[in-house]
């Protein structure tokens, strides 16, 4: 049977989209099913029977019914009450959608919502962190210059050109499309931490002990992978004892990097939710999301990082990054 064109010109009232749709005359009687809408309502679809679902035309209902094959479904069905044309009888379109596939992409919506406001936390971070140690350097600079020797002075102007440059770097890596990162394994994982190490404070270098070895190197842009160093030393720092001792060693084509400090630990039950993106009291995400935005970090580059509690006392965090096979 034809559908009738009175129904298919409707207009924009007509609900379009990956989804079953049946036509109904002005007495509910089915003209049309498609066969999504055949595969999802079965038996109560038959062309010339009374559609058997209520024609509330006011909102979505979300229905649960069996399937042709037997299976429970939870469906939405929309229906439309349509004019006819050249003041024909009028009719309704009923949209049907498998709520479980439309629930499935909500929720990868969401996630993606979520990723995408935690990737501008990143961003600001980064952003703020280079800024922000700029122009601490420029007001020390500027405060202290008649005082300092010449010694003194080119130590700060290297520090501006550092700091500099790695703003260049960090603006530059959010710059090329499509790809999150800037220049990978520019820097060896030893230069890179002891070039950066100043940024947590003249007592919190100081109480870090370095084992990585000269040559390592990995796959991801050095702000990105100092962002994550910094996330596990700042935690230690806070929470455990000195010394804290940041160690990498190489597994077949990855990088670990173990971050260990001492002190009472982490409790048992605080662990499931380490990682956890931490949030504000109004609901929203907070800027700071420090070890969910670590693990995230990490994921991006297809590497990981776990906990581990340290006997007799402390914590261990693990970090995996794809080691850099290209060349220099």
């Amino acid at each position: 049977m034809e559908v009738p064109t009175r129904f298919i010109d409707a207009g924009p009232r007509v609900e379009a989209g990956a989804a079953g749709l049946l036509v109904l005359d002005a007495a509910g009687v089915i003209q049309y099913v498609d066969q999504a809408a055949d595969d999802l309502l079965g038996e109560r679809d038959r062309i010339g029977h009374a559609f058997e679902l209520p024609l509330d035309t006011s909102a979505p209902q979300r229905i649960e019914l069996v399937d042709r094959w037997g299976c429970v479904r939870s469906v939405s069905v929309t229906v439309s009450q349509v004019d006819g044309a050249a003041g024909g009888p009028g009719g309704y379109v009923v949209v049907c959608r498998d709520l479980v596939e439309h629930d499935a992409a909500l929720e990868a919506v969401r996630r993606q919502v979520e990723d995408d406001r935690e990737l501008s936390a990143i961003a600001f971070r980064e952003l703020h962190d280079s800024l922000g140690g700029l122009t601490w350097t420029l007001d020390t600079l500027q405060r202290r210059w008649e005082h300092l020797d010449e010694r003194e002075r080119r130590s700060q102007l290297v520090r501006i050109d550092q700091a500099v440059g790695s703003l260049a770097a960090t603006v530059a890596g959010y710059l090329v499309p499509d790809h999150p990162v800037g220049d990978q394994g520019a820097s060896t994982l030893n230069a890179l931490v002891r070039e950066r190490l100043v940024d947590l404070g003249e007592a919190g270098a100081a109480a870090v002990a370095i084992a990585i070895p000269d040559h390592l190197r990995v796959d991801a842009e050095d702000a990105h992978v100092w962002t994550i160093l910094r996330s596990l030393l700042e935690n230690a720092l806070v929470h455990g004892c000195d010394p804290v001792l940041l160690v990498a060693v190489e597994r077949d084509d990855e990088i670990a990097v173990a971050v260990v400090d001492h002190g009472p630990g982490i409790a048992a039950s605080g662990v499931a939710d380490l990682f956890n993106r931490p949030h504000s009291a109004d609901g929203r995400m907070t800027l700071t999301s420090g070890l969910s935005t670590a693990r995230m970090l990490a994921e991006r580059y297809d590497g990981s990082l776990s906990y581990l509690p340290h006997p007799p006392g402390g914590s261990r965090f693990i970090l995996t990054l794809p080691a850099f096979s290209g060349s220099d």
